[in-house]
């Protein structure tokens, strides 16, 4: 699978010729990074206080939005409008076939 931004991924359900799909990911299965490190770039909209947890919802660069789930201890937060690299848990990504 092509991610915005150009990189590759492969994960469970990908079999080349099945066509376009949705790339499913849990929000906890994702880990921030720089922006360069990641599979994916992204810029934070918001934060959610969620009590043990914060979601950060973000935008690609293609203007598809992604949530992230940090736990609220987890230091050096991004601030909105920060660039981030988005970098899934490996074996976490599901394609579902559309």
């Amino acid at each position: 699978m092509i991610l915005p931004g150009g990189a590759r991924l492969v994960c469970a359900g990908h079999a080349p010729g099945l066509g376009r799909g949705h790339l499913s990911l849990r929000p906890e299965r994702i880990d921030l990074c720089a922006p360069g490190a990641g599979l994916m770039r992204a810029t934070v909209l918001d934060h959610v206080y969620l009590g043990t947890d914060i979601q950060l919802r973000t935008r690609l660069v293609d203007g598809e939005e992604v949530v992230v789930r940090v736990q609220n201890a987890a230091s050096g937060l991004p601030e909105v409008g920060a660039e981030v690299g988005l970098k899934p848990e490996a074996g976490a990504a599901r394609l579902l076939v559309d």
